[in-house]
């Protein structure tokens, strides 16, 4: 279910926003949150929404300087991303128990890696290593991968990338599954917010932008409080 585009975000109380079930939280897109307001980059407004809310995200984005903000007071989850990404580029779906949000401009560009497609992969039952895992596969397997051009270079840790465990992912091997269907799938069980944000467009299509995001990936989990998310330019 495709959403429109949305607009920025700091939040104070959250209400239950999750059925808690057998396999996890729900996402309840509706329930009202008092809140104090949010202003500032889109990127730190993604993180604080994920925080604020207690509602797990994916995001795959360009940076962008752009100013986007959540007015004080009782708001839903569904109207603060309204707010949070309204002028931008970026769209969102729910998946599940997660909100993936993207910008529709990269997701099918071959560069982008979260399209990268594993043979297999085993998720470890810790969230922390499950962020170690992906990213030390993703940073391998180019080497050995026929299309290497069009996967990416090594990664490094990421920014402000704070353990998240104790976020428990769930257990299990998975074949033929891309990057992002993983990110999506173990969001959830293991309460985490990432946004992977890569430079410009153009830097995407015409060659790997893999020194940028090593620098630019972030992970929180969302039981965290809100931070802002800093990002490291050339």
């Amino acid at each position: 279910m495709k959403h429109g585009r949305v607009g920025g975000a700091i939040v104070f109380f959250a209400l239950v926003l999750f059925a808690i079930s057998s396999t996890g939280a729900q996402v309840k897109i509706g329930t009202t949150v008092n809140q104090p307001g949010f202003s500032g980059d889109v990127q730190s407004g993604i993180a604080y929404f994920a925080a604020t809310f207690h509602i797990p995200v994916v995001a795959e984005c360009i940076y962008s300087k752009t100013r986007v903000a959540i007015p004080a007071g009782a708001i839903s989850p569904s109207t603060a991303l309204t707010n949070l990404l309204v002028g931008t580029p970026l769209q969102w779906e729910r998946v599940n128990q997660v909100v993936h949000i993207y910008d529709p401009r990269i997701t099918s560009i071959q560069r982008n890696f979260l399209s990268y497609r594993f043979a297999w992969f085993k998720v470890p039952v810790g969230a922390t290593q499950f962020r170690n895992t992906i990213m030390e596969r993703l940073s391998n397997e180019w080497y050995i991968d026929p299309h290497s051009p069009h996967v990416i270079s090594p990664l490094g840790g990421g920014i402000q990338s704070s353990d998240l465990d104790p976020g428990k992912c769930i257990p299990e091997v998975l074949r033929d599954v891309t990057a992002r269907e993983l990110l999506i799938k173990e969001a959830a069980p293991a309460q985490y917010v990432t946004i992977v944000i890569y430079p410009d467009v153009k830097q995407l299509v015409r060659k790997a932008t893999s020194n940028f995001v090593a620098k630019n990936w972030f992970w929180r989990s969302i039981s965290r409080p809100p931070i802002l998310v800093t990002v490291s330019l050339p």
